[in-house]
């Protein structure tokens, strides 16, 4: 009986390890295979990596306000700064850049006298250096992680002639894209940054609302002689009684580029006064730029820019610096 008994349960535990073996399996491999599923999901909704980028005409190279300029680039810390009016800084690049904390930097000093330069935490690669023919004042093509950054000072004196850099400017923009690497997962990574000295469409209800000098801007550009410099550097040609949004619309369109700005204000001037406006009023107008490609609209956090404007940047040039937001792959 005893041996009877040790042979039935010997049997019963055989049975049901055989059916959980078989019952139990499929649930037990979808367990093993949800699990690296939910890893997976886990790492496609992490935070990715942010990349912090100024921009900023430094005004002449910053003259007797270097030091400040540098010191509070270190504050800041940002992984990528555009400079727009870099003067003399080709002299000294390495010195200056390792004051305001980089070890990386390139500069290319445009036939006009305002070179463009830029600083970054990791290694740059240069692509073009476009100015002469084609620019005024210039455009520097650079590849950092990946991205390629246009820092552009565009024509300060006539808005036609920013027609003709934009058109030229969307072209390079678009040849990059044309001409990605092979193999790339998708088009390219592309920020264009700079002083664009231009208005845009984004802006045109506060533009046509402003008023200064007891006239609307558009009447006070055109009309009166304290502010034909700028008359021609805002307005369309010939007639000069309408903005001229054309240089931006070459961007934004053509170029197919995305404004990041979040509040839209005015990066000029500041309390050192503008030097177009002779014995009037200085308008405050929004000229410098953070664009980027739609590229960026696939990456979390979406793109995002604003003007740093404060005490502190009130006194460091003629112009506030623009800092962006921007994902990293």
């Amino acid at each position: 009986m005893v041996l009877l008994r040790n042979l039935l349960v010997a049997v019963f535990f055989s049975v049901l390890f055989t059916l959980s073996h078989f019952y139990w399996r499929p649930y037990l491999n979808i367990w093993l295979t949800e699990t690296p599923k939910s890893s997976a999901a886990t790492a496609l909704n992490a935070p990715r990596s942010t990349l912090k980028v100024i921009q900023f005409n430094v005004d002449h190279g910053g003259e007797t306000r270097i030091d400040a300029v540098l010191a509070w680039l270190k504050q800041e810390n940002a992984d990528v700064v555009g400079f727009c009016e870099a003067n003399k800084w080709q002299y000294n690049l390495s010195g200056i850049a390792f004051a305001a904390g980089y070890s990386y930097s390139e500069i290319f000093p445009t036939h006009h006298g305002y070179p463009l330069a830029v600083f970054s935490k990791t290694p740059i690669v240069v692509r073009g250096q476009h100015g002469g023919t084609h620019f005024e004042r210039g455009v520097l093509h650079v590849e950092i992680r990946g991205i390629h950054f246009f820092i552009a000072h565009l024509n300060a004196h006539s808005a036609a002639a920013r027609e003709l850099e934009t058109f030229y400017l969307a072209n390079l923009i678009l040849t990059v894209e044309n001409n990605r690497t092979v193999g790339s997962s998708g088009p390219p990574f592309v920020v264009v940054m700079g002083d664009m000295n231009t208005l845009s469409p984004m802006d045109d209800t506060m533009l046509q609302q402003m008023t200064i000098e007891n006239h609307t801007l558009l009447q006070a550009l055109s009309s009166m002689p304290c502010y034909n410099s700028m008359k021609k550097k805002f307005l369309k040609y010939p007639w000069y009684n309408e903005f001229n949004y054309e240089p931006m619309h070459h961007l934004l369109q053509r170029a197919n580029l995305i404004d990041t700005s979040i509040l839209r204000r005015p990066t000029e001037p500041t309390n050192i006064p503008c030097d177009q406006a002779r014995h009037c009023t200085c308008p405050h107008l929004r000229l410098d730029y953070m664009l980027v490609s739609k590229q960026f609209t696939t990456l979390q956090p979406e793109p995002t820019s604003k003007v740093i404007m404060n005490n502190r940047t009130m006194s460091l040039s003629d112009h506030f610096p623009i800092e962006l937001t921007i994902a990293h792959r």
